[in-house]
């Protein structure tokens, strides 16, 4: 009887965790579907750019900082990996598809700071886009995206706490679906081929 009232009552724990799951990610889900991309910029060059400057591409995007020490930097090799995996499989893609990594951390990351970031070390078609905090709030409201400063010292150091994912833009400037930051390239595209019917 002991036994039975301990599988019973592990039972019940396992039934609410996956209720909670499911719950949580129903509500992510959800969420994410009422994204409404659109944003004013400056991209890593100096130049003033908006969503519709990409207008014609398909659009990958990701939220970060420079000083982010380890998710960042993985957001972002899946993202080079994605791209180049969709211009090895289709070598004529290799224009139609367009990286963005948008900073949440604006007071540090210039222009100048996500070029050296980024140039020759991720994709060529990555772009890091800054702007004021009132254009990074603006455009992470519009994803649905959650940061802010966290653990700031007496000497000014701080990191950011932020939503992470990788958003699907089409070549309308509509929003399509969202991925987890680890997600195996080869999966997402996968998952691409649900939404584009050519590449």
């Amino acid at each position: 009887m002991k036994k039975l009232y301990i599988v019973l009552i592990t039972i019940m724990c396992v039934a609410v965790g996956i209720h909670i799951y499911l719950v949580n990610t129903y509500d992510e889900a959800s969420r994410r579907l009422s994204i409404a991309p659109n944003f004013t910029l400056t991209d890593m060059y100096g130049n003033t750019v908006t969503l519709n400057d990409y207008k014609g591409k398909r659009v990958f995007v990701s939220f970060g900082y420079t000083n982010c020490v380890d998710v960042c930097p993985v957001t972002l090799a899946t993202m080079t990996n994605l791209l180049y995996d969709i211009e090895e499989t289709y070598p004529d893609a290799k224009h139609k598809y367009q990286g963005l990594f948008i900073t949440v951390d604006p007071e540090r990351d210039s222009s100048a700071v996500l070029k050296d970031y980024i140039v020759d070390v991720f994709h060529d078609n990555v772009v890091g886009l800054t702007g004021t905090p009132e254009q990074i709030r603006a455009v992470a409201d519009s994803f649905n995206i959650d940061y802010e400063k966290y653990g700031e010292t007496k000497d000014g150091y701080y990191s950011m706490i932020h939503s992470v994912y990788i958003f699907a833009i089409d070549e309308n400037g509509e929003y399509q679906t969202y991925f987890a930051h680890t997600s195996p390239p080869k999966a997402i595209l996968q998952i691409l081929h649900r939404y584009y019917d050519d590449f």
